[in-house]
């Protein structure tokens, strides 16, 4: 099961100052986003916007084609969960308990897990690899681990829709690559809807549909990675130098170098005083 995410005209302001605008994009039911752009460009407003954690100020967003402002709390955690950038941990709590918070929007009135709630925990813990360490406190997790913690969460919380708010923070490279793979394993074998903020471009390429390069808090592109590969404006939106590498599985890699140089400008402009021009007195 899997649902569309519609932007129609968002803007969102702060009193004078525009954080973002103009975004009119539809993301298909079933479809792995990428949102990438520099810093400040406006990728955590827009998935604070999409998840409802903001209201825009111009425009409408619509889930599966009903407005997200009209779904009650309840309702719109059944269909869509956010794993911010960053939480704070809760210290003290075990590794299952908190996984079993993501089935809070399912349960009945009064609260009471199901044998399905439980074997959705359980799947999400497999998932994570992390069922054989459940009854661990969280307090003695490294940040890669306490980061698989919060994807079980999501992942027990089953929505068609998924935002990720730069899921492979603090993980190692293995731990990030097995983290992007099962994702892309949910998107295909579960059909569900991904948005994901990444800050690797070629992680970015490789992994999603389609690629949403955020620029001053506007889209500056929205479509297919193959097409953005053949256009200068990611080059010129992050400042860099691409060689474009054809890969033989079929995938592309970008090997990137910064256009401004500016260290070398720095160390050929800048020198370093000696000892005897330091006044000690």
């Amino acid at each position: 099961m899997s649902v569309s995410l519609e932007f129609d005209s968002v803007a969102y302001r702060i009193g004078q100052k525009t954080l973002v605008s103009d975004i009119s994009l539809t993301f298909p039911a079933g479809s792995v986003t990428a949102v990438i752009g520099p810093n400040g460009s406006g990728k955590s407003t827009f998935l604070k916007l999409a998840s409802r954690l903001l209201a825009p100020s111009e425009g409408n967003i619509r889930l599966g084609g009903k407005p997200l402002k009209h779904f009650r709390q309840r309702e719109l955690s059944q269909q869509l969960a956010l794993l911010p950038q960053s939480a704070p941990r809760p210290l003290g709590m075990l590794i299952e308990d908190l996984v079993a918070c993501g089935r809070h929007p399912h349960r009945s009135v009064l609260g009471r897990m199901t044998q399905h709630d439980q074997e959705m925990i359980e799947w999400a813990l497999q998932l994570v690899s992390l069922a054989d360490r459940r009854k661990e406190r969280v307090d003695v997790l490294s940040g890669g681990e306490m980061q698989r913690v919060w994807l079980a969460m999501i992942l027990a919380q089953d929505t068609p829709m998924i935002l990720l708010d730069e899921p492979t923070s603090y993980l190692d490279l293995s731990h990030q690559f097995e983290l992007l793979e099962l994702v892309q394993d949910i998107n295909h074998q579960l059909n569900k809807s991904i948005v994901w903020i990444l800050h690797d471009i070629n992680q970015a390429l490789q992994f999603s549909h389609q690629i949403l390069l955020m620029r001053q808090g506007a889209p500056a592109f929205f479509g297919n990675p193959e097409h953005l590969l053949e256009l200068p404006i990611l080059n010129d939106t992050f400042q860099l130098q691409t060689t474009r590498v054809e890969l033989p599985d079929g995938n592309t890699y970008l090997h990137c170098r910064s256009r401004t140089s500016r260290r070398q400008h720095q160390l050929n402009h800048c020198r370093k005083p000696s000892l005897e021009e330091v006044n000690c007195d």
